[in-house]
């Protein structure tokens, strides 16, 4: 009896304090919820523990920044969690962040969702001097001399691309862009990054694919409870669920290692990501030659304490997966969205054809020419003006600061809502209508530069925007060559855009036709 009463005691004890605990806890999530009402900063009233997430992912992240912007204006704070984030939309404020005052924003907003290897050593979460140290080691990767020898791949992609389109348009099928899509960065990048070879449209059970869509596609209701409560993936995660499963990571790290393996004691070269992140294990990124949009290395001086040349293997690795992972759905969106719209706007169609006659007719699709296709560019940046497949760009402060009159304390985060920026009026009359004509070198001239964020600015920017924009035009190059999309029965438009939290998707998807052009290309 004695020790039945010992464990009583004992274990409300321990429910006590854990109450006790809770409390406190939630005691000091509402007073974080109070970080801007002290600063006199408005916003939209947070819940507890969530703060605002929960609204974002009723309404959705678009319609929500773009509400709260016409009620509070073009500063106001919300939170992400128990993370306070002023939210900035004005240009002036945004290139001060984003490259004026970089030093006291040089950080990505981390979750304790990727808190752990090989997440934590990827150009997105790596924070400081070891960020600007991996930044300046894989820039010239990306640079338009390397990326030129990547095209015999993107050229046996696009075979097998045009060969998928083909037989449904023979057959009079109507086809999702955003799958066919999904397939080709699939193939490009399984090709570029890891040297694999394969045909993803045809052989959807290909582990690779199957392997990397478990990483890439978490379930949504895991995604929406990590969001509302972040700090829950570090302890989920050790009793085996998280958001990309165990052995899904284990094998594409593997694939990585042992790709690594061979490149190194292969003697020949090959033209990929892959070959370049072995040889920058070992040769100085400052004697090579980077184009000037991602050139920041002379930005990025790093700590004198910071002695390491080139990359870790654990480096290669995370960043290798970074690649297949960021590269893969984003260029997949915008290409979708792409074919979409001019589907969607057949006399941009046309104009982009006859554009394209012209410069490539019959021929091979190759690197220089797809540098002379304006019309084509125009069309692009356009389509992904209207939907940005990064909607939200966010810098955390480092140190006590003070932005446009605002006190920002370290530790806080600007968030910088893309889609808002795109799509409001006094940056881009009459917005949502699809206009390539607001890309002509008179307009962007015109216009503030911080007005069209699609891959960020500053030396924070998308290391790889450029790949990513050779891998799109060569694939629609080669379409619009021999093929003309139209809407078909299934086509709505313009898109309903779905509220997932972590993929900009359709919700009736992006139905079109591909009518073979008459003329023989």
């Amino acid at each position: 009896m004695e020790t039945l009463w010992c464990c009583f005691q004992v274990t409300g004890v321990l429910i006590f304090s854990a109450l006790l605990l809770l409390a406190l806890w939630v005691w000091k999530a509402s007073q974080v919820n109070k970080t801007f009402e002290k600063i006199g900063i408005k916003g939209p009233k947070p819940k507890p523990i969530v703060g605002n997430i929960s609204e974002m992912l009723e309404k959705g992240f678009m319609q929500c920044f773009k509400e709260w912007e016409k009620e509070y204006g073009k500063i106001y704070g919300i939170y992400r969690g128990q993370v306070p984030n002023l939210v900035v939309t004005d240009l002036d404020l945004i290139r001060e962040v984003m490259v004026k005052n970089f030093v006291s924003y040089p950080n990505r907003q981390t979750s304790k969702m990727v808190d752990y290897k090989p997440w934590s050593e990827t150009l997105l979460t790596l924070k400081d001097d070891h960020w600007k140290h991996v930044r300046n080691v894989l820039s010239p990767t990306f640079s338009s001399g390397k990326l030129k020898k990547m095209l015999p791949v993107l050229r046996r992609c696009c075979q097998d691309l045009l060969t998928n389109i083909r037989e449904k348009a023979e057959r009079g099928e109507e086809m999702d862009a955003k799958e066919f899509s999904s397939a080709y960065s699939m193939d490009v990048i399984a090709g570029v990054a890891f040297g694999i070879q394969i045909n993803s449209l045809k052989n959807p059970d290909e582990q690779f694919v199957k392997v990397t869509n478990r990483i890439l596609y978490a379930p949504p209701w895991m995604l929406t409870v990590l969001f509302l409560v972040p700090f829950l993936g570090q302890y989920l995660r050790h009793i085996g669920i998280a958001v990309a499963p165990k052995d899904a990571l284990d094998y594409v790290i593997d694939v990585i290692s042992s790709a690594l393996k061979q490149r190194r004691q292969d003697q020949q070269k090959y033209p990929d990501i892959l070959q370049l992140l072995v040889e920058a294990e070992t040769e100085p990124s400052s004697v090579q030659q980077v184009d000037p949009e991602i050139d920041h290395r002379k930005e990025l001086s790093v700590s004198s304490s910071w002695i390491r040349k080139g990359l870790t293997e654990g480096e290669i690795q995370s960043n290798s997966l970074l690649f297949l992972l960021a590269g893969y759905d984003t260029t997949a969106v915008a290409m979708s969205f792409l074919l979409f719209n001019l589907a969607a706007n057949p006399h941009c169609l046309r104009k982009v054809q006859e554009e394209i006659d012209k410069k490539i007719g019959e021929n091979e699709v190759d690197y220089q020419v797809l540098n002379e296709l304006p019309y084509l560019d125009m069309c692009m940046y356009e389509s992904i003006r209207l939907y940005p497949p990064g909607n939200l760009l966010d810098r955390e402060c480092v140190e006590d600061t003070v932005l446009g009159g605002v006190p920002l304390r370290r530790g806080m985060v600007v968030c910088i809502p893309v889609y808002s920026i795109h799509t409001n009026p006094e940056y881009w009359p009459d917005p949502m209508r699809f206009d390539p004509e607001r890309h002509t070198p008179e307009a962007k001239a015109a216009r503030h530069p911080f007005s069209f964020l699609p891959f960020g600015m500053g030396p924070r920017n998308c290391i790889g925007m450029r790949f990513a924009e050779l891998e799109l035009k060569m694939a629609v190059a080669s379409i619009l060559q021999k093929f003309s999309p139209v809407l078909c029965s299934r086509s709505v438009y313009p898109p309903k855009i779905s509220k997932h939290p972590a993929r900009f998707l359709a919700e009736d998807g992006l139905w079109i036709k591909m009518e073979p052009r008459k003329q023989k290309i």
